[in-house]
């Protein structure tokens, strides 16, 4: 059960780098993976 809390707090930190380390400037590219990984294609529909 402890491990995957850890996992999810991984993921969520990675996900959402900007709340939780506002101040810190990322590299635009994991910024970009960040952005893809936290939106989901749902609403963007052909």
């Amino acid at each position: 059960m402890e491990r995957d809390i850890f996992d999810l707090d991984l993921k969520v930190s990675e996900v959402s780098p900007q709340i939780s380390h506002p101040e810190q400037e990322l590299p635009s590219s994991k910024d970009a993976n960040a952005n893809l990984s936290f939106k989901p294609p749902c609403p963007i529909r052909p």
